[in-house]
């Protein structure tokens, strides 16, 4: 019995040093994805590990379409406010050069 549980825990400590999946990790990792990015990875590990599809069906179903919106939502939003403060600048750069101008004018 020693030597089996011997063996079992170098067989773990074999598949961690190789960077291996659990399917504990694996599950942990579908549970804590912060974005799409890290939730297709985890879904791409449960597959690897070949956790049963039920496990991690959900995540790819629901979990991931939903992120997957909320980041192109916020990526509209970010590329909106770049443009807008943009314009902000083009429009406030011509405001000074118009201004530049007619001082330069008025001084001739």
């Amino acid at each position: 019995m020693q030597k089996s549980m011997s063996q079992e825990l170098l067989e773990v400590k074999k598949v961690t040093s190789k960077g291996m999946d659990t399917s504990d990790q694996v599950r942990h990792a579908l549970k804590t994805a912060t974005s799409a990015g890290d939730l297709r990875c985890a879904i791409r590990r449960a597959e690897e590990t070949q956790l049963p599809e039920s496990d991690y069906q959900r995540f790819r179903e629901q979990h991931l379409p939903e992120m997957l919106r909320a980041e192109e939502e916020k990526a509209t939003v970010a590329e909106k406010r770049r443009i807008a403060e943009k314009q902000q600048l083009e429009a406030q750069a011509a405001s000074e050069k118009r201004l530049w101008e007619k001082q330069t004018h008025e001084a001739n």
